[in-house]
């Protein structure tokens, strides 16, 4: 059985430059080859060098919505199977398959990408519910490590008022089946 094309997306402001260095330094070291999507939240990425596909945004459009961009770039392209998606804060520790959010091509295909709108927060829950109502199935891969530091979603200016409308917009989406 051959290994799945594996994609990788990472979205950035560019406030954590060192940090993602190492992610993308960590991710080259792998020995499944990897198509690499680096999308820059109203972020240039003038400064990054890497051996990956860079797309730089004019406005930050939130983690669902930054992520969107390389996950289309990724599934349209027909040169994956399986698309990871790492924060660039964090630190690849093991063989790659994946890390923060590994999904199969065909599910993204089906069920759609992440709900941009909410920006920030609780678009995790909204996408696993989605691919559950549509038949597919949610894995933990205990062997798979990413490394992340330890830190508050407080520290976003954000985090409460996204974490209030988004909880009520999730709890509205269930309710009607959408």
């Amino acid at each position: 059985m051959s290994l799945p094309r594996i994609g990788v997306v990472i979205v950035t402001m560019g406030t954590r430059p060192r940090e993602l260095d190492a992610l993308l330094a960590s991710v080259e070291k792998q020995d499944v080859p990897t198509r690499g999507v680096l999308v820059g939240n109203a972020t240039p990425l003038t400064e990054v060098d890497a051996d990956v596909i860079k797309i730089p945004l004019e406005e930050n459009l939130g983690c669902p919505g930054g992520r969107n961009v390389g996950l289309a770039m990724l599934c349209e392209s027909g040169e994956v199977d399986v698309v990871g998606e790492l924060d660039d804060d964090g630190l690849l520790m093991t063989a790659f398959l994946g890390g923060g959010h590994a999904f199969s091509v065909p599910m993204l295909n089906e069920i759609g990408l992440w709900p941009a709108e909410f920006f920030f927060g609780h678009e995790e829950s909204d996408l696993a519910w989605r691919s559950l109502d549509a038949g597919w199935e949610i894995l933990y891969e205990p062997e798979l490590v990413l490394q992340h530091p330890k830190a508050s979603p407080a520290r976003h200016a954000v985090y409460y008022r996204f974490t209030a409308r988004n909880r009520v917009w999730l709890a509205r989406l269930r309710e009607r089946g959408l």
